[in-house]
Formats: C-alpha cells, sequence, structure tokens
C-alpha cells in the first residue's frame, strides 16, 4: 500500500515539535514497515521547504505553503493555496489511501473521493471543528472519551458520522526513573529548592496565571520553602500568534508578587524531556482549555513526577492513575494544598504510577491500534446530507463537556459554572451520563422551554429515539 500522510504542524530531521507530531514520529516507522511507501507531508518551517527520511519508505516532505503556525494555518495569500492543492492532488493520485494526522485540511476538494482516515486531536480550534462537521472520513480517531462523546454529540447530531475509533495516546516509561537535568542557564538545586513544572504553551488558558497563584499561596503555607516554577518560553520562530514571550510572563509574575519564583529557560526537545520532569517535584495542568487527551500530565508521571490537574475535559479520565490528582478549576488554594501533599508522596507511590502508566498508556499499544484503524479495512462512507431528527427529543443528558461541581453544572468550554434547582441536579447527578427521560425533568419542573434553553446554553444535549 501507498500511504499519504498530511499534517499542517511542520515536522523537522533532528528534533519533535508538539505532542501531536510526537506521536506522529512514533507512528511513522512502523507504517514505513507496513506499507511499500509513505509520503508525508507537511507545513514549511519558517518557509524554508525541506525533504528527509525519517524511517524505511517514508519521506517527509516539509513544503507545503502554509503558515506552519496556529491558529489560522491558511492565513496566507491565495497563490500558495493553490500550490497546496496542486500537491495535495498529485500525492493523493499517487496514494492509495489518505490519513491525515490531528486533521485540519480544508482543501478538501483536493481529496476528492478519496479514502480517508482521519485523527483530530482537539475539538475546540477552528481547523479541527470545521474539518469534523464540514468534512466526513471513512474513519475518525480521536485519543479520549472525552472527545469521542463531544463528536458525537454534535458533529453525529447534525450529519451521518463516520465509525469513531477511541485510541489513548501512549507514552514511554522509562524502566528506571531518569536522572534529573535542568535546563541550561538555570542554578543548580538547593537543599530548600522545591521545583514545579508549568511545561505548557504560553496560552493564557493553559493555566499560567493559575500556577503563579499556586506559588503564591504555596509560599504562605511553607514560608520556609522556595518555590520555583519553571516555564519554557518558545524562540520566535515556535511561538504561536496569541503567545506571551519572557518579558511578558515575568511581568505578570512581578505583579502576582512571585517574580523571584519564577525562571524562565528556552523550548526543550522531546528527548530533554524525561530529565527535566525528573527535576521537579510536581507538574501544574491548571489551565480551562479543553484538551483532547494532555500529555504533559502522563509524561510526568512516567519519570516519577506528580501532577496536579484541573477536572476539566479529559483530564478527569487520568483519575485512576497513581500521582495524578485533580482539583476544580480556579480553585488555586486547593492547587497549592495538593501541590503540597504530592510533593512529598513517596518512592513506593512514585514506582506504583510509573506501573500503572506502562501497562495502560504503552507505545505499543497506541502504535498497534493505529495500525488497525488507518491501514485495516475502511467501511463505506456515512450517507451525505443532514441527520433528521423524527419528532422531538424524548431523553436529555448532561453535555459531555459539562459535569456536576458541588451544587453547580462546570462548563468546560468556558469554565463557567451554572446553578440548577436542587431537584434537577440532583436527578442529572443520579443518571451520570445516562440519558434522563423528558416527562423525569418534567417532573422537577423544567417545561419543554426551559430543557430547549439548557440545550441552547450547552448544558443539555438531546438523545433522540430516531433519526433518518
Amino acid at each position: 500500500m501507498r500511504l499519504l500522510v498530511i499534517t499542517i504542524a511542520p515536522l523537522f530531521p533532528d528534533h519533535v515539535q508538539g505532542g501531536s507530531q510526537r506521536v506522529l514520529m512514533q507512528l511513522l516507522p512502523e507504517l514505513g514497515k507496513r506499507c511499500s511507501e509513505v509520503r508525508v507531508l507537511c507545513s514549511r518551517a519558517q518557509g524554508k521547504g525541506l525533504r528527509f527520511k525519517v524511517a524505511d519508505n517514508v519521506e517527509v516532505r516539509a513544503e507545503l505553503p502554509l503558515r506552519g503556525a496556529f491558529p489560522s494555518p491558511f492565513e496566507v495569500a491565495p497563490h500558495p493555496l493553490a500550490v497546496v492543492w496542486r500537491e495535495i492532488d498529485e500525492s493523493a493520485t499517487w496514494a492509495d489511501r489518505v490519513y491525515l494526522h490531528g486533521d485540519g485540511m480544508f482543501l478538501r476538494g483536493a481529496l476528492a473521493d478519496r479514502r480517508v482516515v482521519r485523527s483530530l486531536h482537539d475539538f475546540i480550534y477552528e481547523e479541527a471543528l470545521v474539518s469534523a462537521f464540514q468534512f466526513p472520513a471513512r474513519r475518525t480517531i480521536v485519543p479520549s472519551q472525552y472527545v469521542k462523546e463531544c463528536l458525537e454529540a454534535t458533529v453525529g447530531a447534525v450529519r451521518h458520522l463516520e465509525p469513531v475509533t477511541l485510541i489513548r495516546n501512549g507514552i514511554d516509561v522509562p524502566s528506571k526513573r531518569p536522572p534529573p537535568q535542568l535546563p541550561k542557564g538555570l542554578r543548580p538545586r538547593a537543599a530548600n529548592d522545591r521545583i514545579l513544572l508549568f511545561p505548557h504553551r504560553l496560552d493564557p488558558r493553559k493555566g499560567l496565571r493559575e500556577a503563579m497563584l499556586t506559588v503564591q499561596r504555596l509560599k504562605q503555607l511553607a514560608p520556609g520553602i522556595n518555590f520555583r516554577l519553571l516555564i519554557p518560553v518558545p524562540g520566535a520562530e515556535q511561538r504561536a500568534d496569541d503567545e506571551a514571550g519572557a518579558a511578558a510572563v515575568l511581568r505578570a509574575a512581578r505583579e502576582l508578587g512571585v517574580g523571584p519564583n519564577v525562571e524562565t529557560h528556552t523550548w526543550l526537545n522531546t528527548d530533554e524531556m524525561p530529565g527535566y520532569y525528573a527535576a521537579g517535584d510536581a507538574t501544574l495542568c491548571l489551565g480551562s482549555i479543553v484538551e483532547a487527551m494532555p500529555l504533559a500530565p502522563l509524561e510526568s508521571v512516567a519519570t516519577g513526577t506528580p501532577a496536579v490537574c484541573s477536572r476539566t475535559g479529559p483530564w478527569r479520565e487520568l483519575s485512576r492513575i497513581p500521582l495524578i490528582t485533580h482539583v476544580p478549576y480556579g480553585d488555586t488554594n486547593a492547587a497549592a494544598d495538593t501541590a503540597l501533599r504530592a510533593m512529598a508522596t513517596d518512592a513506593a507511590e512514585r514506582e506504583a504510577g510509573r506501573s500503572v502508566l506502562a501497562r495502560e498508556f504503552s507505545t505499543e499499544r497506541m502504535v498497534g491500534e493505529y495500525m488497525d484503524a488507518v491501514l485495516g479495512d475502511l467501511p463505506p462512507p456515512p450517507p451525505t446530507g443532514l441527520r433528521q431528527p423524527v419528532g422531538r427529543s424524548t431523553a436529555y443528558r448532561l453535555a459531555p463537556w459539562c459535569h456536576i461541581d458541588g451544587g453547580e453544572v462546570f462548563s468546560h468550554h468556558n469554565a463557567k459554572k451554572t446553578g440548577l434547582p436542587a431537584n434537577l441536579m440532583s436527578l442529572l447527578r443520579e443518571h451520570g451520563d445516562r440519558t434522563v427521560e423528558a416527562r423525569l425533568i418534567h417532573a422537577t419542573g423544567l417545561d419543554d422551554r426551559g430543557i430547549s434553553a439548557m440545550v441552547e446554553d450547552g448544558l443539555l444535549v438531546p438523545g433522540f429515539t430516531g433519526v433518518a
């Protein structure tokens, strides 16, 4: 089989940038073994096109004249888009099958009538949302149950949805904890230091402010400890449009009274990350952004370093893993208390977390499942046209992007809480992820108009009993 792989983000011959591209680089060697030829198309880096081999039978053509940055990677002049269309059309004609990695490809006319398998690595950015709603595939791969349910509740409500396959990301767990290694330029660790890691892009939704406020609270709880919050700052060529630079990070730290505690460093390559995580006492993942399947807490646990996460999106699916604890989004007092306990975790519990991770999130398992999904037998294309509900829905469920937090419903999409009547809240809590018959909701005092308002607000989703 000749396989065409398309990914918008750039690939590099000497390093990997970003979690999605790390997953792809784990897949390509095995795809090269199972296919006669694999051609990978991706964006140029810094306007420079190049070709290179990453494995036997696998050639990367980093030549697409897109921006190579997010958001809005297609925001270029019209004539480069014509070049992209022609290059995709030519390669798709050559290929027996197409795999769209982290699908955000708008120019789908160039792939008309092709056998397309795609993966979605987020379900919040414009490129992924438009692709999911507008462009069907023969199979869609998602990395979390959360994204699968969101896809089915939204795209599946308006068009006939192709099969959606859940494949969780794999993590390489070293046989023993790697030696700690601080980034170059940072001073060595002192006896009373406690090192907190923030291994995320500087998108405000990733929880940078929350991490700083957590440090602020930690200083009050344990004044004799020197807390160091390490923050990677990408270079201008690696930075997304909405990311801050080092000066903005340090200014925010001073404003929050944690200037002496915040240290910035250069962006690290993938092979430097195990030592970096091992150097930390805890990893902070306190943002509101709804990741498809966050890698940072898993990579942290792989080295034996605990992670403190906000209870949002698929992070909630990681609660069974030792060393990962959750706090309500925005509750930095709880985050500080939890981080302080996490930093005292003993060696046995650290090894237990690594063992669970190796068993449930192995890279070998992920690669094998991807091979079956990308190269295996494909179902026929889904029917075209809108999916039409047959009558009014007779059942509803709490939207998959919401969860009950105390006496309120927390929406992950806008990080807001909504209060509901106690009897309705009790009914939703009792049913959990299951649908609730409309008549039971009516019994709480909410009529059809109230139900419709909750659907419009994204708090409930209908479970139609019939579609055409």
